[in-house]
């Protein structure tokens, strides 16, 4: 979904729908200071304010058994990227990579940064369907809701797309 940061209109890359923000929130059933708390989020373009201070977040390791995408053993994660329509050249940009073992075996690990260039946070996704398995995996704790894959890269632009998974889009 895109949102216009000034004007708290949305547009869905899926459908095309387009409207108002707030109206999209309490469709969903957002209550009234979750809408009022996301609108003046985007108004005050808390992203690129140089007065937003994001909490301090500690720096965390990759899972065991992680092979960056460009290490004979990671080149399943740049094979899936691939299929999942990532193109090569972008591939590098995001610094994912694969585990082939333990865990987290079978996932491409989708890493967060924060400003500072620390991994404070990452995804793992199941690359193949075994039935029972959990899809999406991350590690324990953590500090979810101040974290967005490739916020790092996102803040350069006048506008982003943000979606459910760092590959929905």
């Amino acid at each position: 979904m895109g949102v216009h940061p000034g004007h708290g209109r949305y547009t869905c890359v899926r459908c095309d729908s387009r409207g108002r923000l707030d109206f999209l929130l309490r469709t969903l059933g957002a209550d009234a200071r979750i809408i009022k708390s996301t609108l003046d989020a985007f108004r005050d373009s808390i992203l690129s304010s140089p007065t937003f201070e994001p909490p301090a977040m500690e720096e965390i390791q990759y899972p065991e058994n992680f092979y960056p995408w460009d290490h004979p053993y990671g080149m399943q994660a740049f094979s899936y990227l691939l299929s999942r329509g990532i193109p090569a050249n972008e591939i590098p940009m995001y610094r994912t990579g694969y585990c082939t073992a333990g865990k987290y075996e079978g996932r491409v690990i989708f890493p967060v940064f924060d400003f500072e260039g620390k991994l404070v946070f990452w995804q793992g996704r199941l690359i193949d369907n075994v039935k029972g398995a959990q899809r999406y995996m991350t590690p324990p704790g953590g500090p979810r809701k101040y974290v967005l894959f490739n916020l790092t890269n996102a803040v350069k632009y006048d506008s982003v797309i943000v979606t459910e998974g760092p590959i929905s889009a």
